[in-house]
């Protein structure tokens, strides 16, 4: 994810309420309502909050952010 990407997902991310959740799905960050995530099964790694925090803090590229949610999900 390049310095534009991440700028973009930070200001989607920000439009967004505090119910917004990032999931894990097959691999693939998820990013949705908190209550659409876990109706659909899909396991909540973070909350919008503590992304936009940790994306903020480090300009991570996609496979990094992945690897951190990835983390998250197991339980690290």
């Amino acid at each position: 994810m390049d310095k534009i990407e991440v700028r973009h997902l930070l200001e989607v991310l920000s439009g967004w309420g505090d119910d917004l959740a990032i999931g894990i799905d097959y691999g693939k960050v998820v990013v949705t309502d908190r209550l659409a995530m876990v109706t659909s099964g899909v396991k909540v790694v973070a909350d919008r909050s503590k992304v936009v925090s940790d994306l903020i803090a480090a300009e991570w590229d996609h496979a990094a952010v992945l690897m951190m949610l990835n983390d998250k999900a197991a339980g690290a």
